[in-house]
């Protein structure tokens, strides 16, 4: 085996930057290693350097070192990443290797706080069809799932750089346990999702999601929290459905009972069967599903939450069943939704339900009403509606509004059943 001083292992006391590297690999070759020792600087600056290192054969990172620069190591012709093991005095003296991680290349990761775990930070460069997430990385096991790139963004346009096109299925190892904000976002291409044993806690992954192909969603079987059934992801202990995609139906088992926040939110599909037995209709849930064309509630819903189907620009008819009331924001801008029915119980209507919904142009009321909350039928340009309302003028009269109920409403007309 050839010597420090002739493989070279590469020490840096600050940062790496472009003349550093160069240097190096000029003086002692394409076989070079480099590395820092354990007690250096925790950050790792490569800068462009070791993007165009073709023939780098490997990059020795020691465990001290806590993050690697956002997009500095970016060559899928680094051949095999190795962690340094230092010697006891700290020094760089003959050490052994071990990999880096096991998964797929292009992937960033970063050594968590406690120093004893690792999360996955970025995967924008991953060029594999099938992302695989690693078990480990420098050792440690990757126990979080987090996407850095996204996180001074509030919206992420669908040619942002940091979208992925290549990846069409992701495996999330048996070693992870959280899945943290917008991380399984922007990835057009996605067709299948598959949830290691480990898995117990997702943070709005999709949120904001634009995974349009999308149609297959599996679980590990010893996986204790979570749960696929008909291509819904569930959380077992609280019976939600957490995640949908294109070809999720509903299952009518008993196993689901709430649709979580957000859980097909944007997705494309184009029929939706809620089954007796859901109880609970969360935030969102289907915001922005703009080729639903008919929905109906089941006798059984208890609870729908704010914008459950707002931006659902072809939702043309929707029956309440029954329910009684209209949530907050709960058809925004449904641009096409001419019919409500069951809207005669309704005991309230929240704030900017019916925002924008030109199409519809009357809706019956019943006297069982008893609030209309602010901008509840806000329109725009000349679009008109009648609100036909069972009970009397002083009935109508009694019912609490909010002082904006129908501001920007520019034709709204009320007939009580008295005039």
């Amino acid at each position: 085996m050839r010597t420090n001083d002739e493989r070279k292992i590469f020490e840096a006391s600050g940062y790496l930057d472009d003349g550093v590297v160069s240097d190096v690999l000029k003086k002692y070759g394409e076989k070079s290693k480099i590395t820092r020792p354990h007690k250096a600087n925790q950050w790792l600056k490569t800068a462009v350097a070791l993007a165009a290192c073709a023939a780098l054969l490997a990059l020795a990172i020691p465990l001290a070192i806590g993050l690697i620069g956002d997009g500095e190591i970016t060559s899928t012709s680094i051949i095999e990443h190795t962690a340094a093991i230092p010697a006891a005095d700290n020094t760089t003296a003959e050490v052994e290797t071990a990999p880096l991680y096991d998964g797929s290349r292009g992937l960033i990761y970063e050594v968590n706080e406690d120093g004893k775990t690792a999360s996955l930070v970025s995967f924008h460069l991953c060029e594999d069809e099938v992302m695989v997430v690693a078990s480990h990385y420098n050792g440690l096991p990757v126990t979080v799932m987090k996407n850095q790139p996204f996180y001074d963004l509030t919206y992420v346009p669908v040619d942002h750089p940091y979208q992925n096109k290549t990846v069409k299925r992701i495996v999330i190892s048996d070693t992870v346990t959280k899945i943290q904000w917008g991380v399984l976002e922007k990835m057009p291409n996605l067709e299948s999702i598959y949830f290691g044993a480990s898995v117990q806690k997702l943070t709005h992954a999709f949120d904001g999601a634009f995974n349009f192909k999308l149609s297959s969603i599996e679980v590990s079987p010893e996986n204790k929290t979570f749960t696929a059934k008909n291509n819904c992801l569930i959380e077992i202990e609280t019976k939600t459905l957490v995640m949908g995609c294109l070809t999720s139906i509903i299952p009518d088992d008993g196993s689901v009972e709430i649709i979580g926040e957000g859980a097909f939110k944007l997705f494309p599909i184009e029929t939706m069967v809620i089954p007796e037995g859901i109880k609970e209709i969360g935030y969102t849930a289907f915001d922005g599903c703009c080729n639903l064309k008919s929905i109906v509630l089941p006798r059984s819903l208890e609870v729908m939450s704010t914008g459950a189907f707002s931006h659902c620009d072809g939702l043309e008819y929707f029956d309440l069943n029954g329910f009684t009331y209209l949530p907050e924001r709960a058809f925004r801008h449904a641009d096409n939704l001419a019919e409500i029915k069951g809207t005669e119980n309704l005991t309230s209507i929240g704030s900017y339900a019916l925002t924008s919904c030109r199409m519809l142009k009357s809706i019956d009321l019943g006297v069982c009403l008893e609030r209309i909350d602010e901008k509840a039928f806000a329109y725009e340009g000349d679009t008109s509606i009648v609100l036909n309302y069972a009970g009397t003028k002083s009935q109508w009269d009694a019912i609490e509004k909010h002082e904006d109920w129908n501001l920007r409403s520019f034709s709204l007309t009320v007939r009580c059943a008295d005039q």
